[in-house]
């Protein structure tokens, strides 16, 4: 969660400052531990003719603990299908995912993964593997290129993005997935939807074409953002809150707490100018 201060009992400080988002403090030095890089990662695209096809590779997946698994629908397919990428033509939803592969027994850990999608009927053509490291780069740049695109889309169309960063609790995907699904059937805005379905977080991106199609995307991320919270989970995993997201921590957390945060971030800097407007609409120094 990055969704407004940490706070417990018998906490760690250094967690109230981390995802402050320049609220209580400027960080002027920083020390870093770097982790081993892994000596060979695996990594695979795989192509479903379902969405439901996809997420029941990814439960079985999760077990096989990857360093990532990230998802795209079918509006991202054709993102990458438009970019003259060979996309499978009935593929409906595509999985990518990293796994770390030891020097000694790569083959072992490879073959897990090959009978894994085997199992789920995934033939070698529904399939691109990377061979070199070279390979598994461009993979990563091919899953960042749909953000960069979906924010390409926007600023030529001059109109504005509707985005959410919500994760439940594993018990709980399924139906956020069929909640999102469900919504834009009864009200079929242009969107994309992508992001990281091993950690149940998935960014929907609403992408409106008038007036009236922004406030349909406003109302309808504003719901995802209720059923997220009623589902147990987090209306920011990654991002934060920032500028134009404070209603949705209001969701979250209620009033009162919006409020004890503000008492907290008031202590630690009293004339209220750092970060202004993150977290917290400027105005609420007045309330507290």
């Amino acid at each position: 969660s990055s969704s407004g201060y940490y706070a417990r009992d018998g906490m760690d400080l250094i967690d109230l400052f981390i995802g402050q988002e320049g609220t209580l403090a400027v960080a002027i030095e920083a020390e870093i531990a770097l982790v081993r890089k892994p000596d060979e990662i695996f990594s695979c695209f795989a192509f479903f003719s379902g969405e439901e096809e996809s997420r029941d590779f990814v439960r079985e997946a999760k077990a096989l603990d990857p360093l990532s698994i990230e998802y795209m629908d079918s509006n991202a397919l054709d993102i990458l299908r438009k970019k003259g990428m060979k996309i499978p033509s009935g593929a409906r939803a595509a999985i990518f995912f990293e796994k770390d592969v030891e020097r000694e027994d790569p083959e072992r850990e490879i073959g897990r993964w090959q009978a894994l999608l085997k199992r789920h009927g995934i033939s070698e053509d529904d399939v691109w593997a990377a061979t070199t490291e070279d390979e598994a780069e461009r993979f990563v740049d091919i899953r960042h290129s749909i953000p960069d695109e979906v924010n390409e889309t926007i600023r030529k169309s001059g109109h504005q993005k509707i985005s959410t960063d919500i994760a439940v609790p594993d018990e709980a995907f399924t139906e956020m997935m069929d909640f999102y699904a469900g919504s834009f059937r009864d009200e079929p805005l242009r969107h994309v939807i992508f992001g990281h379905i091993g950690e149940n977080h998935l960014h929907v991106n609403i992408l409106p074409e008038s007036k009236e199609e922004l406030a349909k995307a406003d109302a309808m991320a504003l719901a995802f953002v209720r059923k997220g919270v009623s589902l147990g989970g987090t209306v920011s995993a990654e991002h934060g809150i920032g500028k134009i997201k404070h209603r949705y921590l209001e969701e979250l957390y209620g009033r009162e707490c919006i409020l004890e945060m503000a008492r907290i971030k008031k202590a630690l800097d009293p004339a209220w100018i750092l970060g202004l407007d993150n977290i917290f609409p400027r105005g609420t120094v007045d309330l507290i």
